[in-house]
Parts: structure tokens; C-alpha cells; sequence
């Protein structure tokens, strides 16, 4: 069993799917090729979900507000659902599991945007235990400090993070940590990784422990190939010592 070129595979799925859709498009499309994408990634993860657990496009609303529209949204079908009709629905804080934003590509300006957004939705289930990332196809620089330092400023909410999960790109990979990876002590650190060409997989895997109460890290070694992502951290910054 070659489970490390399996989980590059995935990778290469998508990857492959997002290039054969974008050779038919030209560039006056660029809303539908965003569109497409989000939909490539709800494919790919659909066919992993537990059978309760499903995926859409729509909102959050609490009674009161309701957030912008989420590309990914995913949520616990043992819940009622406000408004379904088709891939759109409305659902209430409590039935969610998933928040994600994708993005063709990002670079570390338009970070401040998406991650902005992603916290104001973040804000409508605060007090769940949620996955909220971001995933982006590409990003268009080699790893610098700067983009540790960015992403810690603008997802430090007194000194922790709602957002937890980003992909930058088939190999840049960043998790948010409330507990160390290697010795379990509490923290409040962002690692950055660079697993070449197993981001994607990573970023869904993840995803998937959380959507499904950590049946993936009980059964690790058939979900992480890497005997230890740690080794391949290129960097981390702890947000508690932002604070003030």
C-alpha cells in the first residue's frame, strides 16, 4: 500500500480538474471559474463525509444576523435546516462543522480580506468547536516570515485563533495549534509546513477529524502518510505573545 502517492493523487485531482475547466474558459469568466472551483473542492470532500454529515454553499443565521455567503459550508443533517433548494442552504450555528473560503490564489495582501471574512463568520458560532480555513489553489510566493506574522495578526483574537486550517497552494500548509503536537501542553501557535504536493489531502484529513470527533486521528497512520509533519515545519509564532 503506497499511501503517500494515494494522498498526492488527491492532489493531483484537483489540481488537474481546476486546469481542464480553466482551458475551456478565457479570462472574461474569471466569477464562473471561482464558482467552479469551490465546486471541484465540495466535490472532492463530499465523497469522504460521514453520511450525516453534509456539504453546500449558503449562510449562517442566528435569529439575528445572518453572515456572508460561505463557499463551503458544512453541517450535521440531524439538524433542521432553515431554507435548502438544491446546493444553497440556510442553517442555523448550532448544525455547523465547516466553514471554508476558496480562492483561486492569494498573496499576503489579499490575506487581510479573506481572513477578515472568515472571521466574521466565525463570530456567528464562536462557542462551537467548528473548522473554519482557507484554501487556496495557488499562492504566489515562497515562504517568508512575513506570512506567519500576517496570519497571526489578523486571526489573534485575544490571543487565540477562531480560524484554524489554511492551504496555500499544492504545498504550503498552515494549522492552528490550542495544544502542542508534540507535547500536548495548551498553547496558541500557528506551525506553517511545507508538504510538498500533500497540502490538499492534509487540509482534508484535517477537516475530516473534525467533522467527524477525531475518528481520523484515532486511525492516523491511514490518513496522514507522514510519520511526522513536524519535522517538515518551516515555522511557527505563538499569538499569546501578540497580546497588547
Amino acid at each position: 500500500m503506497d499511501l503517500l502517492n494515494y494522498y498526492k493523487s488527491i492532489g493531483e485531482e484537483i489540481c488537474s480538474t481546476k486546469d481542464r475547466i480553466r482551458f475551456l474558459m478565457n479570462n472574461t469568466h474569471f466569477l464562473t471559474d471561482g464558482e467552479l472551483k469551490e465546486s471541484i473542492l465540495r466535490q472532492v470532500i463530499r465523497r469522504y463525509l460521514p453520511e450525516h454529515i453534509k456539504i453546500a454553499r449558503g449562510f449562517i443565521h442566528n435569529g439575528e444576523a445572518c453572515s456572508s455567503q460561505v463557499d463551503v459550508l458544512i453541517y450535521d443533517s440531524k439538524y433542521p435546516v432553515l431554507f435548502k433548494e438544491g446546493d444553497l442552504v440556510f442553517v442555523t450555528p448550532d448544525s455547523v462543522r465547516a466553514v471554508i473560503e476558496v480562492k483561486a490564489r492569494q498573496n499576503i495582501t489579499d490575506l487581510r480580506y479573506t481572513l477578515s471574512k472568515l472571521n466574521q463568520i466565525a463570530e456567528l458560532v464562536s462557542d462551537i468547536n467548528c473548522f473554519f480555513g482557507l484554501f487556496s489553489y495557488d499562492y504566489e510566493r515562497k515562504y517568508n516570515r512575513d506570512l506567519i506574522k500576517r496570519v497571526s495578526e489578523i486571526t489573534n483574537v485575544g490571543g487565540k485563533s477562531y480560524i484554524n486550517h489554511l492551504v496555500l497552494g499544492k504545498d504550503y500548509f498552515m494549522k492552528y495549534w490550542a495544544n502542542d503536537p508534540i507535547t500536548n501542553e495548551e498553547c496558541s501557535k500557528w506551525h506553517i509546513y511545507k508538504l510538498e504536493d500533500l497540502s490538499y489531502a492534509y487540509f482534508i484529513n484535517n477537516l475530516l477529524d473534525y467533522v467527524s470527533d477525531g475518528a481520523v486521528s484515532i486511525n492516523n497512520r491511514a490518513w496522514f502518510p507522514l510519520d511526522s509533519k513536524e519535522r517538515l515545519k518551516l515555522d511557527e509564532i505563538n499569538l499569546e505573545d501578540d497580546i497588547g
